[in-house]
């Protein structure tokens, strides 16, 4: 550990987490009084990463990544040539995100970045996300706003389970005690129950599930695995015991998957979906994996059936929602429907070489969000992506680091 600290120190990993700080502080005071635009406190944090950072900026040579994000930045371009004066208006804010994450992993790579949970800042960081959540749910309960399902601060309840994901990031899984390890477990699937989102379900069960059998682990963490099963099944048998609303990821999970099994016939056929039938059987409506996929096929039928222009070089950044009016709730098919499959493998090749470089351990995090992205518009959410992208740049083996241009 410290001739990996010597290597690459962490002076980058401080102040990114510093920046971090200040971003979330604004989301804090903006959940409170709803003063700016979400997208001011990106416009924050990038500007505190570039100022903190400037000295540590350094060459990194030209690679795949790189050469994959100017790509992505040209090509995303084509689409908006077609547009008229009011669709280009309506899809510029995404546009922007989209250019905000590329624009961070070039940051990342420039940096001379060390692993940001080995920042001295790191622990710090964690309460601060753990206070913004509970604080956010905990103020909904006080003024008796209504929330079957749990989103605090953030927009829905899928982003308070995605951001609660995060507390993983901040914990040196290699250094941390055992007790601190399991602490965060409970917490964030706590978390996700209460969020009552299935794809959070799943894509931490994918994480464990990958950590577990994708390469050989000593004999201490089979059984934290172990108990980490235990542990997931007992809070459900305990939220379920003393009130069934806190169990409802689980129950609605499973209902789900029945209502899509029932109607998958319907849903191949091409044949009007009857929703309204589903809710009045199952006493609730837990059609929205049937509805998911229905609004995916539809999608998809869109695409395939379009110029090759469009299939080459998609709809244009933020266009799901002006040709559907709403988000394609699966952030891969967003990437082919709005960047084409040249942007999509693109993209591809960034994230999954971001990945390969990563550390065996540190890839089980990325698993669940990878998973979880399947069902939901987790791009959207700039804390996390952002996040994301410096967790894996951070944690890429030594190595890699160097192969990069990054040295001593």
């Amino acid at each position: 550990m410290n001739n990996r600290k010597n290597l690459f120190n962490n002076k980058s990993a401080d102040n990114i987490v510093l920046s971090y700080f200040i971003y979330i502080g604004f989301l804090l005071i903006n959940g409170l009084f709803n003063i700016f635009p979400s997208f001011v406190g990106a416009i924050i944090f990038l500007a505190f990463v570039i100022i903190l950072n400037f000295k540590n900026f350094r060459y990194v040579r030209i690679n795949i990544i790189t050469v994959s994000i100017f790509y992505c930045f040209i090509l995303s371009i084509i689409p908006a040539i077609y547009y008229d004066k009011s669709m280009f208006i309506s899809t510029l804010q995404e546009l922007i995100k989209y250019y905000s994450i590329l624009f961070v992993i070039l940051i990342g790579m420039y940096l001379k970045l060390g692993h940001l949970q080995e920042s001295i800042l790191c622990k710090y960081l964690y309460l601060f996300i753990l206070l913004f959540l509970a604080l956010g749910w905990l103020l909904s309960i006080v003024r008796e706003i209504p929330q079957e399902r749990v989103s605090g601060f953030l927009t829905n309840p899928n982003n308070f389970a995605l951001t609660a994901i995060l507390l993983f990031f901040l914990i040196d899984f290699k250094g941390s005690s055992f007790s601190i390890k399991l602490l965060t477990h409970i917490i964030v699937v706590s978390i996700i129950l209460a969020s009552q989102t299935s794809g959070a379900v799943l894509g931490y069960l994918a994480g464990i599930g990958y950590y577990s059998y994708s390469f050989k682990i000593e004999a201490h963490k089979k059984i934290l695995i172990v108990l980490l099963f235990l542990l997931f099944i007992i809070t459900c048998i305990v939220t379920l015991y003393f009130n069934n609303k806190y169990i409802k990821a689980i129950d609605s999970t499973v209902k789900k998957i029945e209502v899509l099994k029932e109607n998958y016939d319907t849903l191949i056929s091409g044949k009007p979906v009857n929703y309204y039938t589903s809710v009045l059987e199952k006493k609730g409506d837990y059609t929205s994996a049937l509805w998911r996929l229905n609004h995916w096929a539809n999608i998809l039928r869109l695409f395939f059936n379009s110029s090759y222009i469009k299939i080459f070089f998609g709809y244009g950044v933020g266009s799901t929602d002006q040709h559907f009016g709403i988000k394609s709730h699966n952030d891969y098919l967003r990437i082919i429907f709005e960047g084409g499959i040249i942007s999509f493998l693109l993209n591809m090749v960034i994230w999954v070489s971001l990945y390969r470089q990563m550390d065996i351990e540190s890839r089980w995090i990325i698993v669940i969000i990878a998973v979880y992205s399947i069902t939901e518009n987790n791009y959207d959410n700039f804390l996390v992506m952002s996040m994301i992208a410096f967790y894996m740049i951070g944690n890429r083996k030594p190595n890699e680091k160097l192969k990069n241009g990054i040295d001593a």
